[in-house]
């Protein structure tokens, strides 16, 4: 009779334990099932986010790109509506731009006051005068030298040897009259640097202005 009742237990009991277990095992799967909905849900929300922040860097760049273009536009068109001077006009501003810098450069290394700079840019203005008129008198012959011309005669190459050559002592002479009337209005101090101090500005110019 215990066996019986026994039996009749472990059966109840199994039968209880495997309801329960089933129920539990249908719990699982809903709330499974329900996780990877909102797995996929999530998905395709940073799918579309991801799609938007594309469209939108798309739309950045072009963008950028548009206004890039168009201020390269406006560059171009400016420039070609710029009036373009004349060659004297553009060497006349030329000369003035390194006449200013010259002045400058003077001044803080020779520490001269602004009287004596007056002076003396007097002075090296009309020397400058002089070496460009010099300069100018071998200007076709020196181009045609300097760009290696094929058509280059012995009797011309010959011409513009001796003709470089005493525009050198002329340049020479010419630095020689100017400098020693500097002396009347720098003190012999500032007068005996001011070629150096020139032939630096020069050194200084081309080399920022070569290219």
């Amino acid at each position: 009779m215990k066996k019986i009742v026994y039996g009749l237990l472990t059966i109840a009991l199994g039968v209880g334990l495997t309801a329960e277990a089933q129920q539990t095992g249908s719990h699982w799967r809903r709330d499974r099932a329900r996780y990877e909905q909102r797995l996929d849900h999530q998905r395709q929300r940073l799918a579309l986010l991801h799609e938007r922040l594309q469209e939108q860097r798309h739309e950045r760049a072009r963008a950028r790109h548009e206004r890039l273009l168009a201020q390269k536009q406006e560059q171009s068109t400016a420039k070609r509506e710029r009036p373009r001077g004349n060659k004297q006009e553009r060497m006349a501003s030329m000369r003035e731009r390194i006449r200013a810098e010259k002045r400058a450069y003077l001044i803080q290394h020779l520490e001269l006051t602004e009287k004596e700079a007056d002076g003396v840019m007097s002075i090296l203005n009309e020397l400058d005068e002089k070496r460009f008129q010099l300069w100018r008198e071998g200007e076709a012959l020196g181009g045609r030298v300097r760009k290696s011309d094929k058509t280059l005669t012995e009797e011309e190459l010959n011409a513009f040897l001796e003709q470089s050559l005493s525009a050198r002592i002329k340049e020479a002479e010419l630095e020689k009259a100017y400098y020693l009337r500097c002396r009347t209005v720098l003190p012999v101090q500032k007068a005996v640097r001011l070629p150096h101090v020139c032939r630096a500005f020069a050194r200084r110019f081309f080399e920022q202005h070569k290219h």
